[in-house]
């Protein structure tokens, strides 16, 4: 890796890089639909849900529990008010939403609960692992 890159935190500033990490991580706090879970794409008003957002969503509330800008039981709170209105939704052709498309993340997220296949897969990744490293995250696994 240049040189360059492992600076970044001295020329931008620890603390400053910790802020812009807050603010960024606060999108999902502030555009989540607490009643179905779906996160809006944009922070302009009306702005529309999407998979992209919500897979990132899903992906950033174990950073913001470890980080400590969000309680656990909010981060469950999110993701199984999230799961339970993909399980209820309409599936298949019948659905005029298509949601039944975007599911194939929610069943990689049971299978993972059920077999922790993801997790296992991810700690053999070197760029996952040196990502979540550089990010400071601290979780048991690593």
């Amino acid at each position: 890796m240049p040189a360059h890159q492992n600076s970044i935190s001295l020329t931008f500033g620890e603390a400053r890089l910790d802020a812009l990490q807050r603010h960024s991580f606060a999108h999902f706090l502030r555009e989540t639909n607490p009643a179905n879970g779906l996160v809006a794409d944009r922070s302009e008003p009306g702005s529309p849900a999407s998979i992209a957002a919500v897979g990132f969503a899903l992906a950033a509330y174990p950073v913001g529990v470890e980080r400590g800008w969000m309680a656990r039981a909010d981060a469950r709170a999110r993701t199984f008010s999230l799961l339970r209105f993909f399980w209820a939704s309409p599936q298949g052709t019948a659905s005029p939403h298509h949601f039944g498309i975007n599911l194939g993340p929610v069943v990689l997220m049971f299978e993972n609960h059920r077999s922790d296949l993801l997790w296992r897969l991810m700690r053999t990744c070197p760029y996952v692992v040196a990502g979540l490293r550089r990010a400071r995250f601290t979780g048991g696994w690593l």
